[in-house]
């Protein structure tokens, strides 16, 4: 079973989680507010000086049996992620306020 919150459906490979998430961030675009779309502006601007997230969520993909799992950080080791992931292995989603760390992202 999938870690709760992961957003990562059944056998849904990274590639097809981050194809289904773009699709879905472009329809959320469509409809976002101004002041939703100063936010999100504004999280992209911090998430660009590469600190470790303070408030934005944080997942790593891990392998199992051959299939990539997205599972939470937890607050606690996010400093520890963030080391150990440089930053060509994270991806940030703006709209959710969520990184994304694995070594297939480059």
């Amino acid at each position: 079973p999938l870690p709760a919150h992961s957003k990562q459906k059944e056998n849904e490979t990274i590639q097809a989680f981050f194809i289904r998430r773009r699709a879905a961030n472009t329809k959320r675009m469509e409809k976002e507010t101004l002041t939703d779309r100063q936010r999100r502006t504004q999280r992209t601007d911090h998430a660009k000086k590469g600190d470790v997230p303070k408030k934005a969520c944080i997942f790593y993909w891990e392998e199992q049996d051959g299939y990539y799992i997205r599972q939470p950080g937890g607050r606690a080791n996010y400093a520890e992620l963030w080391r150990e992931y440089p930053g060509s292995q994270r991806r940030y989603d703006s709209m959710s306020n969520e990184w994304d760390l694995c070594e297939l992202i480059e």
